[in-house]
Formats: C-alpha cells, structure tokens, sequence
C-alpha cells in the first residue's frame, strides 16, 4: 500500500526576552566591471551573523557620473527573514536606456534590526557599443585625413620644386 500526504508547514517566528545579537553582513556584494549593452545585473548575499532572525531592508541606488540617481533596485521587498547562522542571496537587475555612458556607482544600503544598517559601494562603467562604433569611425576618418593632407603636400612639393636640367655637350 502506497499513499502520498501533502503537508504544509509553517514557520512561526517569536523574539523572546534575552541576550539578542543583531549582526548582519554583507558576505558579497558582485556589480559588473564594464558594460557594453544592458543589462546590469546585481548580486547580494546576506549573512546573519546574530542570534534573532532579521528582515533586512532597502536596496541599490544607481548614480551616474554627476551624482545623479538614475534607478533604484530594491532589495527584500518580499520582506522575507533571514534566520540566525544562514544567509540569503538576492538578485536584480537594471536595464539601462541607449542614452547611458560613463561611470556609475552601486550603492548598497540595507537597514535591518532596531536601527542597524550595512553598505557597500561598487563602481562600474557603461560604454554602449554604438559609442565604440563612433569613436572607431571618427578615428578612421582622422587617419584619412592626415594622410590625404601629407600626400597634398608632398605633391605641392614636387610642383614647387626647382627642375634641373642637364645639359649634354
């Protein structure tokens, strides 16, 4: 006789008076270097470190070369926790317009706990392809130039110059 029972469980979490430890920390934090068409993804990872469990908040705030926050990611909107001695791993993403070039930063804040937080800062840069493909040819196109001006003025040259001739006798 074979039966298959479904059961569900749940988890009921409970701070009971004592010694509480509240120690969280960012064991990884991985942004990408350079970037050459989107997206740009994020991975963190989480480790309670304390003794209670905790429900970190917050996220990532993207800023470009002049300081200005183009996107923010956020983090654990789910609200879920992290237990004590265990670690979570959070991904996301920002998908980036034609427009983005230059230096960016990743801040990571996160708050958890009675006023505790953790940061982190990552730089990156973002150089779209279609910026490598003017920069190669306007490089192209001043290579050319210098050449077809050396060759005019080597062909003035050759016309100013002085003929010599040569007298047989």
């Amino acid at each position: 006789l074979v039966g298959v029972v479904g059961l569900i469980g749940t988890l009921a979490l409970a701070t009971v008076p004592g010694d509480i430890t509240e120690q969280l920390t960012v064991t990884e934090f991985i942004s990408p270097t350079l970037l050459f068409s989107p997206p740009a993804n994020f991975e963190v990872t989480v480790s309670n470190l304390g003794n209670v469990h905790v429900r970190p908040t917050g996220g990532i705030t993207i800023r470009n070369w002049f300081g200005k926050q183009t996107q923010y990611l956020p983090i654990n909107e789910a609200l879920g926790a992290i237990l004590p001695e265990s670690q979570r791993h959070f991904a996301n993403s920002w998908q980036f317009g034609w427009s983005a070039i230059g230096r960016y930063t990743a801040n990571l804040s996160l708050s958890y706990g009675a006023e505790k937080s953790v940061a982190e800062l990552r730089v990156f840069y973002v150089i779209p392809y279609w910026f490598l493909i003017a920069l190669a040819v306007l490089l192209v196109l001043g290579i050319s130039a210098k050449i077809a001006k050396r060759q005019r003025q080597r062909k003035q040259l050759q016309q100013s110059a002085p003929r010599r001739r040569v007298v047989m006798g």
